[in-house]
């Protein structure tokens, strides 16, 4: 397939996670040429590298055909992969990116820290994420970088949709138990398994046969909502474990007393202000300056700033603009698929 314009330069931007795959083509003013949605793409989860190529190669694919151009045709690349936690998996990510048709200017980060590119003014600062799971990265002026371990609850840290439910289960044996108060949740739990006995439920959570999922939080908000104590010292538990992972990436890289933007990025964040406001409190109190913003376009966007940035340099006036750009036309996306 040839290149519709061979004066035009095209980049590539992709978001792998547990639950999708994103992948988008814009031009060198951030023009959308295409945009494409894969499924899952953690090679952790999904079958390791070889089947992460095969997922890339098929995306990539269908996303330049979309674009009217070739894999060949893409100047540069930048991704954020969910499952690159530790510098050396960066070769094995970096030679299924290459074997997957993308070019040599390939640049890969973190997932988490797509949020980063996409969300802040200058292409610094901390993003904190959190939709099934969670995670966080932070980036410095002068590019050093901060982290978390993001990888569940088992090492302290937390908390996303998923440790949030799995939070609400142990209010809910607590209450079998006698060693918490009564709660909402039983009710909810008890519901959302169709279980007949308070006994029989936290039974069948133990072992394992009710599996308590990501999919359960969006109910949980309700049921805080309610002003039902023990959901809402969950929520509160989530927003603080929330807190710890901004600032334990603002103290690696001394951001205590500087102004710097916090993205908030995934949908856990939709719950609002329950979450947000507790959260934002404890930050607060050991970063004083920071400036919170809620991620107003997919992360993926953030890939397409950073191939621009990694491989030719990005001013400060062309960040602003192509980010408008890519969010003007994903607002328009959305009017689109939410009108009747």
């Amino acid at each position: 397939m040839a290149n519709r314009n061979s004066h035009e330069i095209y980049y590539l931007g992709l978001d792998t996670g547990a639950t999708k795959t994103h992948a988008l083509i814009a031009d060198a003013s951030g023009n959308v040429r295409a945009f494409k949605q894969g499924s899952p793409g953690n090679p952790q989860s999904i079958g390791g590298y070889g089947a992460l190529e095969r997922l890339l190669t098929v995306l990539i694919q269908n996303t330049c055909q979309s674009a009217g151009i070739a894999a060949n045709d893409i100047h540069a690349a930048g991704l954020g992969l969910a499952g690159f936690d530790w510098p050396f998996q960066g070769k094995s990510f970096y030679a299924t990116a290459r074997a997957a048709g993308l070019p040599e200017k390939t640049f890969i980060v973190n997932d988490a820290a797509l949020g980063i590119y996409a969300g802040t003014t200058e292409g610094w600062g901390i993003c904190v994420s959190a939709g099934t799971s969670f995670n966080c990265r932070g980036r410095t002026r002068d590019r050093r970088e901060g982290r978390a371990i993001g990888d569940g609850l088992k090492w302290g840290e937390g908390a996303g949709a998923l440790e949030l439910s799995v939070k609400a289960a142990q209010m809910v044996i607590a209450q079998w138990l006698k060693t918490g108060p009564e709660t909402l949740l039983t009710k909810l739990f008890m519901e959302q398994f169709g279980v007949p006995s308070l006994a029989e439920l936290v039974e069948g959570i133990v072992l394992r046969r009710y599996p308590v999922t990501a999919e359960l939080a969006p109910r949980i908000f309700e049921v805080a909502a309610q002003g039902d104590q023990a959901t809402n010292d969950a929520v509160l538990w989530a927003a603080g474990r929330l807190a710890k992972l901004a600032v334990g990436a603002i103290r690696q890289l001394d951001l205590q007393d500087q102004a710097f933007e916090i993205v908030l990025s995934g949908s856990f964040f939709k719950a609002g202000d329950i979450l947000i406001s507790p959260m934002k409190e404890a930050v607060l109190s050991v970063a004083p300056l920071a400036e919170f913003k809620l991620l107003d376009m997919p992360p993926v966007c953030g890939g397409i700033l950073l191939a621009m940035e990694q491989a030719g340099g990005l001013s400060q006036e062309k960040r602003g603009f192509v980010n408008k750009t890519m969010r003007i036309w994903f607002e328009g996306l959305m009017k689109q698929f939410n009108s009747p």
